[in-house]
């Protein structure tokens, strides 16, 4: 892999319902070197996308009104490495999830590659 770019010819799903957000972190991931990233707005779009192969995804636990688990579920399932992109304290977050890596938001860039590196090898 690319030292300088982390996701090099990886294939990474954005999670996040905040449309500036999530093209905030899409340019930052592909600027890591992702070949492919792929946004979902909503807890539907999200589930739909989790059937896809990805190498990685970043996902905000708050969707609106919904929160996320069932597609963090189903992307743990299938072996996806995830970070959680949420404002939510570790202490706060259920058991199950409790225990995935974790960028507060807002990140800046150097703080979301540590955990891009971190999360998914260098």
């Amino acid at each position: 892999m690319n030292d300088e770019r982390p996701l090099h010819d990886k294939r990474i799903l954005v999670v996040e319902d905040e449309f500036l957000v999530a093209l905030d972190l899409s340019d930052i991931v592909e600027r890591l070197g992702a070949a492919e990233v792929r946004t979902a707005g909503t807890l539907g779009e999200a589930l739909a996308a989790a059937d896809e192969r990805f190498d990685g995804a970043f996902v905000d636990v708050q969707l609106r009104d919904e929160k996320s688990f069932p597609v963090i579920e189903k992307l743990r399932a299938a072996g996806v490495p995830l970070i959680l992109t949420t404002g939510y304290d570790p202490g706060t977050l259920p058991a199950h999830v409790g225990d995935l890596p974790r960028i507060a938001k807002p990140f800046a860039p150097t703080e979301l590659r540590r955990a891009v590196e971190d999360a998914f090898g260098r």
